[in-house]
Parts: C-alpha cells; sequence; structure tokens
C-alpha cells in the first residue's frame, strides 16, 4: 500500500487522491472514476467525481456520514495491481477520529490486449 494525498472539493463534490510528486502521462475515465497513469503505467492519482454519492454507494453508508468523514479525512492509501484486462485497486480512507473505509474499486486495463479480439 502507498500513502497518496489527498483533497476534498466540497462544491463540486470531488476527492482527489494523488501519489506525492508523481506525474500523470494518461488517464481512463470510468463512469465517476479518472484514473491517472505516469510513464511506467502505475497508478498515480485517482479522481472520484459525485464522491458522495459514489462513496456511499460503494461502502454501504448514508451520505451524511460520507459527508462527514470527508471533512475529517486524515490518511489514504492505494493499493493498485493489474489482473489480465482488468486494474484491481483498494483504497483505503481513514478520518480524524480513525473511522476508516475501505473501498475496492476495479477498470479496464487499456494496456493489455482482450484476448477475445484475437477471434475478432
Amino acid at each position: 500500500m502507498s500513502s497518496f494525498e489527498f483533497s476534498y472539493d466540497r462544491e463540486s463534490d470531488i476527492l482527489f487522491l494523488s501519489e506525492k510528486g508523481a506525474m500523470s502521462k494518461g488517464a481512463i475515465e470510468w463512469g465517476d472514476l479518472i484514473l491517472d497513469f505516469d510513464y511506467q503505467k502505475k497508478l498515480v492519482g485517482i479522481q472520484i467525481m459525485n464522491a458522495v454519492d459514489f462513496l456511499a454507494e460503494m461502502a454501504d453508508m448514508p451520505r451524511d456520514s460520507i459527508e462527514k468523514m470527508l471533512s475529517r479525512l486524515e490518511h489514504c492509501e492505494v493499493e493498485s495491481r493489474q489482473h489480465r484486462n482488468t486494474w484491481i485497486i483498494k483504497v483505503i480512507l481513514v478520518s480524524k477520529l480513525n473511522e476508516q473505509m475501505r473501498i475496492p474499486l476495479s477498470a479496464p486495463s487499456l494496456t493489455t490486449h482482450s484476448p477475445a479480439l484475437g477471434f475478432a
């Protein structure tokens, strides 16, 4: 797991997570997620649009609990790996009150060719 920096824009309802000092080369947009990658195809950033609704759905928590946690966010860790044609991502958010939210994410990998295309 890597520590990521974070910021939450309450007005736009966007949660930004980024690896300190990392530079993005490209991104994948997948619904309310934007995943940023560096030159080595390593995940270096995540943007979660409509963060309150998205996190409430993913964590199965009430919206007001998510809003409170985002306002008290203190620490963020991210682990990512590729499995076949999919990015498997684990995000752990920790509040100042030591509340934890574990968010499992997945997104298609655009760097690996699909075996199904071999038959096309």
